[in-house]
């Protein structure tokens, strides 16, 4: 569920700035600078002014099991202060909380809430680092395949030294082809960091002591096939090993 926490984590974060500007007027330093030639408007908001929840803005799952725990109505209200309340209850052996998400009432592309929080970790970060890296990983929907609206939309909004991973045309891409690797620059504007999850696709048996003893190497000979000038091409090259188990079990 790689987009859809993104999603959730988004709106968290988005929400609460835009009911800000609801309960107060908004002024000149309640945003950040708007893009050359456009101006901000406020398209959503929510006071929670109410004593039930606006469901014409929200949509509540239907109870059920979340995970570890459970999601249910009975944990979201609002207390007739302005404020939505989320409780986590223990009933028996089973731990409550709830969601509310704006799916089907206010859905948008988030690439540019993703860049503005990027946007601010840069701008916590780089003045005491100037020299610090900072790498993102889009989530599953976005980090393979050519690049979508949001990823694009997220990638034109950053600063050009901040490095986005691409696994290629799949999770584990055995084979990246030039034509593939210029349409991601063309669309997104930079060069991709290529994170090469094929190495673990390619293990021996990890502790087979008859193939260690016999080959002396743990993973199969590396066969990802890219184009000669590579090096050219992209950011770099991140090599995922993933070994999960590197020791030899108790006898």
């Amino acid at each position: 569920m790689h987009v859809r926490r993104m999603q959730l984590a988004i709106m968290a974060l988005l929400i609460p700035a835009q009911l800000a500007l609801g309960q107060q007027a908004a002024t000149d330093d309640a945003l950040p600078s708007a893009p050359e030639g456009k101006t901000w408007k406020l398209v959503w908001h929510d006071e929670f002014d109410d004593t039930t929840l606006d469901e014409s803005k929200w949509d509540v799952p239907p109870d059920g099991k979340r995970k570890e725990g459970w999601w249910m109505r009975k944990a979201i209200s609002l207390d007739g202060k302005g404020h939505l309340v989320i409780s986590t209850l223990k009933e028996g052996d089973r731990y409550i909380d709830g969601c509310v998400r704006t799916k089907g009432k206010f859905e948008h592309a988030f690439g540019y809430y993703v860049a503005h929080l990027v946007n601010r970790v840069c701008q916590a970060i780089r003045p005491a680092n100037p020299k610090v890296g900072i790498m993102v990983c889009p989530s599953q929907d976005y980090y393979q395949e050519p690049p979508k609206p949001e990823l694009i939309e997220f990638c034109h909004n950053i600063p050009d030294d901040v490095l986005v991973y691409w696994t290629g045309p799949r999770t584990r891409s055995r084979v990246i082809l030039k034509e593939e690797i210029d349409e991601w620059i063309e669309k997104t504007g930079r060069k991709p960091l290529i994170w090469d999850n094929t190495i673990y696709a390619r293990f021996q048996p990890f502790w087979d002591s008859k193939v260690y003893e016999t080959n002396g190497y743990l993973l199969n000979a590396y066969g990802a096939k890219f184009p000669d000038n590579m090096p050219e091409l992209v950011a770099g090259i991140h090599l995922n090993c993933n070994t999960q188990v590197i020791y030899q079990p108790a006898s």
